[in-house]
């Protein structure tokens, strides 16, 4: 179900996609949660993003913590980016570290930009 909805997310085809994450969703499928929030933010439908970011999250899909972060940076909302990228690090995300590190470098944060950074070279990444 979720392979189908990728598909048509791939050729625009949102509407579809729609039905068929939700479908999954209604299986459990924390995966699909985490792909329709996805979809819902290259749509600018933030609220609705939110919502399943935060349910894939529930249930302990970790990556969706960092997708999460990554869209509140985005949004330059960066106290909750960062507070979903350390939740992220927490779960051992070395993207995370990456991530939380160059949004420190792009604030001028450069002491906690080196951390993490150094942080994630650390971890391989």
């Amino acid at each position: 179900m979720a392979n189908l909805a990728y598909m048509c997310k791939s050729l625009n085809r949102y509407e579809e996609a729609e039905k068929y994450y939700k479908i999954a969703i209604e299986h459990g499928s924390a995966a699909a949660m985490n792909n329709l929030a996805s979809m819902y933010q290259d749509l600018n439908r933030y609220d609705d993003a939110e919502k399943y970011f935060k349910m894939a999250i529930d249930k302990n899909l970790d990556v969706a913590l960092d997708n999460i972060a990554l869209m509140y940076k985005s949004l330059e909302k960066y106290d909750k980016a960062e507070k979903y990228f350390k939740m992220s690090i927490e779960k051992g995300i070395s993207r995370s570290m990456n991530n939380l590190g160059y949004m420190y470098y792009l604030l001028k944060k450069y002491k906690n930009a080196e951390k993490y950074l150094k942080m994630a070279v650390e971890k391989g990444y």
